[in-house]
């Protein structure tokens, strides 16, 4: 083990750097020939209007409508899946691809997640500064709090010399979620503040030659509070919690020359999260005094990942061929505590000293180590075959000897328009992949907000690995049984698809079917006489997903342009399991309830200096469940319910400035038109004006 650890981490090393090669999308464990992968691509200047603090929010439209949340996306920015996308403004994303690939998948995703591959922007051109604002209301649908304020604040600038290029961004956003509460007379509403620090170098070191260097940090806060007046007693309550994220990314390139490549990155991840949450009871009763709870918490993580891509570029006849070798090493480490006390205060009617009667304290650590080689050939022909086949070996050997080490894995693309005749604007390519994969990666970062989840659950964790899914602590007695060790199973997915590209470009109509099975978690409820337990167990689902989607531009004339695009997202999964009472964790449709339809429509119109946006949101023939009358774990279905939202309409203006400048000014609105009852939202609306300088 030592030494195979050592020769790939002196293999690791080797190389130096050439200038970035964009046909290529570096997945972080995989590199994909970007003509010969099917995506769905974003542009991140049809986001930039639109106020959301989660990614996934304003993509969810253009591609798995209802199905598109953060817990079934992984995200790769600029071949780095080490980080959360969300540490990045919208106004330094150029481009945001959905990867449908099954070779995608086979070690970044262990469940039911789909690859996201995001590219940043670097400026072009000798210099460039972008300045931009936004502002508006927030509320809350059904109720009639304080409306709260959201903000977005950007600026950034680039400088490119001869040999040196070098960019600098920072970005402000405040959310809120107005309380919604009554009877209350004072309140601190829930809300984010967040900072994105973004600076990167890159140097030029010949003609073989680029290293890159980019910088991100991520401090943040949330915080909540609130005073009842509810009689005869009353409570004040307040919930603080601060987060950091530094995220420092090396990328190297280099031309070795004779159809020699390397690419090589380094990735460290430091983050920390803090949480303090305080409770004060009123008691109003000289005799008894109030009492108050409170609990801190602390998470520190670490993540070191390196790897490295050495290829060869031949050529047989008219035939490309590419061997390659990627090699990756990370090592994750987590450090948590928490320490939760409780006492009697001083009553507001009586006397006495403060004083503390319960305290508990808890510490845990778990880290992870993992060292993959995965070998690959690549054969094309023109621009209308290709192959990719390769096997992801675990040689860090994580999983003991009667797990399996490795992983194959095949994509295969045909364009027959293009074989016929190569230099073609219409295409039709046919697209299949196939791989094994295994769940031994460490989870994601997650920088906690206000409408995905609690706020504890700020990072996300780690994996860990031990001759299985991991080491899990059960709750005691009555409470959740998980064993200790269990055997890693080998998963598969797969996908077929279809991509149609004709009328100059200006249509394209796709399709994606994709089949997997993954492991999962699955509470039961069981019922006993002397009392209620809680089971996980951890069977297999079977998921089977449908895609498609028409990308069109109905009008391009002069200066009128209007882009649209519809989509439609069917998913199912099924439970290798026969559980009576039980409540499955899963995105989309759980047998044997039948298909929903999910997706979108996106609209952008430029009339000359004029520009507006309509988004649609949509969930059609919904399963509706609600936990059993017994409020065990378990659900049951009541009925199917459809839900339609308009998650971004806005108009604006733009006016051209001396030296290729602009400004522009719009209004916007998220969330202001939905259906009722409708759950493709938290509630809240917003109602936003902004501005956009660059020069």
């Amino acid at each position: 083990m030592r030494k195979t650890t050592l020769s790939v981490g002196l293999f690791l090393f080797v190389g130096a750097a050439w200038a970035q090669d964009s046909s290529n999308l570096n997945i972080g464990y995989l590199s994909l020939r970007q003509e010969f992968t099917q995506t769905i691509r974003v542009k991140g200047a049809d986001l930039e209007k639109m106020p959301f603090v989660n990614l996934s929010d304003a993509i969810a439209q253009w591609f798995f409508g209802a199905y598109t949340q953060p817990a079934s996306l992984i995200y790769v920015v600029d071949g780095n899946p080490v980080t959360d996308v969300n540490s990045y403004s919208v106004y330094d994303i150029d481009e945001v691809i959905l990867v449908q690939n099954a070779a995608a998948l086979a070690t970044t995703a262990s469940g039911q997640q789909e690859m996201v591959f995001v590219r940043t922007k670097r400026g072009g051109g000798k210099s460039g500064l972008t300045a931009a604002v936004q502002s508006g209301l927030v509320n809350v649908s059904g109720y009639h709090p304080k409306a709260g304020w959201f903000q977005n604040i950007y600026a950034g600038g680039y400088r490119n010399w001869n040999k040196v290029r070098a960019g600098l961004s920072v970005n402000y956003m405040r959310d809120v979620f107005p309380d919604t509460v009554g009877r209350h007379e004072a309140v601190t509403q829930k809300n984010l503040q967040r900072w994105r620090l973004r600076g990167y170098v890159d140097w030029q070191i010949g003609h073989r030659n680029l290293v890159e260097l980019t910088v991100n940090y991520t401090p943040q806060r949330i915080g909540a509070g609130g005073d009842s007046i509810v009689q005869p007693s009353d409570n004040r309550r307040s919930d603080m919690a601060t987060q950091h994220l530094v995220v420092p990314h090396l990328f190297w390139h280099s031309d070795l020359g004779g159809g020699w490549r390397n690419e090589f990155q380094a990735t460290y991840l430091h983050g920390s999260y803090r949480e303090n949450d305080y409770l004060l009871n009123y008691t109003g009763s000289p005799q008894y005094g109030d009492y108050f709870d409170s609990t801190l918490y602390h998470q520190t993580s670490y993540h070191l990942f390196l790897w490295d891509r050495m290829e060869h570029r031949g050529k047989i006849g008219g035939v490309d061929i590419v061997p390659a070798v990627n090699a990756s090493y990370e090592y994750a480490r987590e450090v948590s505590a928490g320490l939760s006390y409780s006492g009697d205060e001083p009553g507001t009617l009586g006397t006495g000293q403060r004083a503390i009667y319960s305290i508990s304290y808890d510490s845990n650590w778990q880290s992870g180590k993992f060292l993959f080689i995965t070998p690959s050939l690549d054969i094309s022909y023109k621009r209308a075959f290709d192959v990719q086949g390769g096997v992801l070996i675990e040689a860090g050997h994580q999983h003991g000897p009667k797990n399996q080490q490795g992983f194959a894995f095949v994509t295969v693309t045909l364009d027959p328009v293009k074989m016929v005749n190569e230099q073609s604007r219409s295409s039709l390519r046919l697209f299949g992949s196939y791989a094994r994969r295994t769940v031994a990666t460490t989870s994601g970062y997650t920088l906690a907000d206000l409408d995905h989840g609690p706020v504890a659950a700020a990072l996300g964790g780690l994996q860990v690995q031990a001759n299985g899914i991991g080491s899990l602590i059960g709750l005691g007695s009555g409470g959740f049984f998980i064993p200790a060790v269990l055997r890693v199973p080998d998963f598969g997915v797969g996908q077929a698809g279809l991509s149609l590209s004709t009328w100059n470009d200006r249509l394209l109509v796709q399709y994606n079917f994709e089949r997997r099975n993954y492991l999962t978690g699955v509470a039961e409820f069981v019922f006993y006489y002397s009392g209620n337990a809680y089971t996980i167990l951890f069977p297999t689902m079977d998921e089977v997903l449908h895609h498609a989607d028409v990308s069109v531009i109905l009008i391009k004339h002069g200066g009128f342009e209007w882009r649209s695009r519809l989509n439609m997202t069917m998913m199912k999964s099924t439970l290798n399991l026969n559980v009576g009472n039980a409540q499955v964790t899963a995105i989309g449709d759980v047998a044997p309830a039948r298909w929903s339809q999910t997706g979108g429509w996106v609209n952008r119109i430029v009339v000359n200096g004029f520009s507006a946006g309509l988004d649609v949101l949509y969930h059609f023939g919904e399963t509706y469940y609600r936990p059993s009358y017994n409020g065990s774990l378990s659900v049951k279905a009541v009925g199917k319910r459809s839900s339609v939202l308009v998650p971004n309409v806005y108009a604006g203006y733009e006016w051209k400035t001396a030296r290729s400048g602009a400004v522009e000014v719009f209004l916007e609105s998220r969330g202001a038109i939905r259906n009722s009852p409708n759950d493709l939202s938290d509630g809240r609306r917003w109602y936003t004006v902004g501005g956009k300088w660059s020069l």
